[in-house]
């Protein structure tokens, strides 16, 4: 122990004070309860609290991250190409090409060839009388002879 010292009697006069308001009563006398809300008060020692912060950002929401798988669209079987009977020439989205001989759509607008043969690809273009081009329609068709000409316009 350490001699009794002004500076230490002041030290330990503080101190005995709090350890005295923390120490459990004794079992001889019995401790005065105030309230309920008094025996169950959080003890604060000084003027600062505890605060715990998060040690991770929030996420938040997010509207992207989504992706649909490709479709594979397009030509299966090019102009002059051989196709079987049941073979696919054309997948599309809409009507942009249209059955011709020896083929026929099905209900997703795929093109399927009826009849063994050879892929052509005509173009039929309506005009006005001015002459201007009113509409312009892409047939896909069989033929028996192969032809690797561009795409034929019929009038």
């Amino acid at each position: 122990p350490l001699p009794p010292t002004p500076l230490n009697l002041v030290m330990f006069g503080a101190a005995s004070g709090l350890l005295r308001s923390l120490r459990a009563p004794s079992l001889s006398s019995p401790a005065p309860v105030t309230s309920p809300s008094a025996v169950s008060a959080p003890l604060i020692l000084g003027s600062q609290q505890q605060v715990r912060w998060a040690s991770k950002k929030s996420g938040g929401k997010t509207q992207n991250g989504r992706d649909s798988n490709p479709k594979y669209r397009g030509f299966k079987k090019g102009n002059g190409a051989l196709a079987l009977k049941g073979n696919i020439i054309l997948t599309q989205k809409g009507t942009r090409w249209f059955p011709g001989f020896g083929t026929h759509m099905g209900s997703n607008h795929t093109i399927h060839a009826t009849e063994q043969g050879y892929v052509k690809l005509t173009r039929k273009v309506w005009n006005r009388k001015n002459g201007k081009v009113m509409k312009v329609r892409k047939y896909v068709s069989i033929t028996q002879e192969k032809t690797e000409t561009p795409v034929q316009d019929i009038r």
